[in-house]
């Protein structure tokens, strides 16, 4: 393993991911399907949580953020890593 393992395990996944990505956008572009969830509307004063209706709301702008909580990869850390990674070229770059 190198020293940015989110990107290691990012780099294992890349086809799978890359094919689910490519269907999910067929879907969307191509047929008109999305990936939805359901999420409560705020409540209107005088209504409680419970009397409030439920919207269906579009997931798959999160598409990438989908796929990294199914593989298991910390946007965090990989947003971590690449500055590290920028830093460690800069610090190479500087003693050439």
């Amino acid at each position: 393993m190198s020293d940015y393992p989110e990107h290691d395990k990012m780099r294992a996944v890349k086809e799978r991911s890359q094919s689910i990505g490519e269907f999910l956008e067929w879907l969307r572009h191509e047929k008109s399907i999305v990936l939805a969830r359901w999420e409560k509307e705020e409540p209107v004063p005088g209504e409680t949580w419970e009397d409030t209706a439920e919207a269906l709301v579009s997931a798959t702008d999160n598409v990438t953020t989908l796929l990294a909580e199914f593989f298991k990869i910390d946007l965090d850390k990989v947003s971590a890593e690449k500055d590290k990674m920028l830093e460690d070229f800069r610090q190479q770059s500087a003693h050439r």
